[in-house]
């Protein structure tokens, strides 16, 4: 109420002190001060990371540095009213920012949003970080990050999309098809996004395809090798006609992902059941369904949805004896006999080379989207022999084994 007043009041510039109440209430001052297009400027060189635009106060390190100075003296033996009360001696000078809010030196203020706390997703967050400290930038000196993780919450992913545009920053990083659609809708056309995790950025809605794309937007797309799979399963398993997995018709990653593996499949004459699933809760309930369905195997493909629940899938195939292949390493700690997957970890590291690139001023349009080319064998040996599974010379040789 205090900032609106003063807003109201034809309010030009903004000065905070090193004052409790207002420190502790500067998202919320900053907030109504840049939907003004208001300047803050501050004496707590610590507001400028959530962004003052410029500051002279005390180095605080400095003053506790000196006060404990002084406490020694104490210790030593003197008398502290012999000791005079000091001002500080250090202050900290942080120059005007231009009306992007940025100085030619100053760190980039990043941000990382993921959908929720999975495998996937944090092997993605890991490898995006990876790839911008290999791309020589150090984290405090080059840049700030701030990450976010909205529990599977649109609602909260939309409202962090929302705090993203706020605050003006130079770089979005996103993981998953979810948080690219939040980020497209909410984060503003001025926000540089760079994605990871998504299975297709054009049906996403990010563009018409890899290379006309929003101008804002690049990325690197994570699809699944259906292929390689649908090729393999009759190698393991001659005369497999039918299979099936769980999908979430929500999520368009997971529609795609279905409909992908059911034309691959269909190539080699195998039949895909697909079973719905609305909501995680619902996995249990979805798994006991499918494995009740007139199938020889699942092939759990990749989504947010499902993800969490794959313990209770692998469970219950177990104990009707249906195997279990997937698209995600992950499964394999869960029961999987044979999954082959990206590497999200490398899929986050070649998103981070794009982050690299738009962070040196090059422009998103210009860079178009690629999917990730790491992929993974892994194998259950002891498991997919006691399914009697055909394991050849050749794909023992190609497949890490799971241990």
């Amino acid at each position: 109420m205090g900032v609106q007043s003063l807003i109201d009041r034809g309010m030009q510039a903004l000065v905070i002190s090193a004052d409790n109440v207002a420190c502790s209430g500067f998202p919320v001052i900053h907030k109504l001060a840049a939907g003004a297009d208001i300047p803050i400027f501050t004496t707590d060189a610590s507001l400028m990371e959530q962004g003052a635009m410029g500051c002279v106060g005390d180095d605080y390190f400095s003053w506790g540095r000196q006060s404990g100075h002084l406490a020694a003296d104490v210790l030593a033996g003197s008398n502290p009213r012999d000791l005079p009360i000091e001002g500080t001696r250090n202050q900290v000078v942080i120059r005007p920012r231009d009306a992007t809010g940025k100085t030619d030196d100053s760190p980039k203020d990043l941000r990382l949003v993921l959908y929720n706390e999975t495998e996937f997703s944090e092997s993605c967050r890991d490898g995006l970080l990876e790839g911008l400290r290999r791309g020589g930038l150090v984290e405090g000196k080059d840049y700030n990050l701030r990450e976010y993780t909205a529990q599977a919450d649109m609602t909260t992913l939309s409202s962090i999309m929302t705090t993203v545009k706020s605050d003006k920053v130079d770089l979005l990083m996103v993981v998953s098809t979810p948080c690219l659609q939040a980020a497209i809708r909410l984060a503003g056309t001025d926000t540089p996004i760079v994605f990871t995790g998504v299975a297709d950025g054009v049906l996403a809605g990010a563009g018409t395809s890899e290379t006309d794309h929003l101008p804002n937007v690049t990325g690197v797309t994570t699809r699944s090798p259906f292929e390689g799979l649908a090729k393999l399963l009759p190698e393991v398993m001659p005369g497999i006609k039918t299979v099936g997995t769980l999908f979430t018709p929500a999520e368009v990653n997971s529609v795609l992902y279905k409909d992908w593996w059911g034309d691959m499949l269909a190539k080699r004459g195998i039949e895909l059941v697909a079973v719905p699933v609305t909501g995680s809760a619902e996995t249990a309930q979805a798994s006991d369904i499918l494995c009740r369905s007139d199938i020889q195997a699942v092939t759990q493909i990749m989504d947010n949805t499902t993800r969490p629940g794959f313990v209770h899938l692998a469970r219950k195939a177990s104990d009707s004896g249906l195997p279990v292949f997937g698209f995600d390493s992950s499964q394999l700690k869960a029961g999987a006999v044979l999954v082959m997957s990206r590497d999200f970890f490398d899929a986050g590291l070649e998103a981070g080379q794009k982050a690299i690139r738009v962070l040196h001023g090059e422009d998103p349009a210009d860079i178009p989207f690629t999917n990730t080319q790491a992929e993974r064998l892994i194998l259950n040996e002891g498991l997919a022999r006691s399914y009697g599974m055909q394991l050849s010379p050749e794909l023992l040789k190609k497949a890490t084994l799971w241990q």
